[in-house]
């Protein structure tokens, strides 16, 4: 891994990502699953952080899908509304609730990487 592990965030609110950048990791965005394919073929990803959104171009469990197809070691952490997290825990490796503190999503990818190496 990386000295500052790179991330894939697919994420519409940029604010509920950033304590990962003020945490060391180099943030990389993606508005959509193929734009998000894109990024994998071009570029090293440590790990993903992925919104859960179903609407149009950004449905998160499509993408979760179409990732796992062609990265299916990456870790994912996905945020999802509490309703959602049940129907969608199959899809990442850890689930962060939309409604924690940013500081949850840090700690979600810290761990996901961590477990990662071991």
């Amino acid at each position: 891994m990386a000295a500052n592990p790179v991330l894939l965030c697919i994420h519409r609110d940029p604010d509920r990502v950033r304590v990962l950048k003020e945490n060391g990791y180099e943030l990389l965005t993606a508005a959509t699953g193929q734009e998000a394919l894109g990024v994998l073929d071009t570029r090293p990803v440590d790990a993903i952080v992925l919104e859960y959104y179903n609407q149009g171009l950004f449905d998160g469990s499509a993408i979760a899908c179409e990732i796992r197809q062609v990265r299916p070691n990456i870790p994912i952490v996905m945020l999802a509304e509490p309703e959602e997290i049940v129907c969608y825990r199959h899809l990442a490796d850890i689930l962060v609730s939309k409604s924690d503190p940013p500081h949850f999503v840090w700690a979600a990818v810290h761990f996901a990487l961590s477990m990662r190496q071991v």
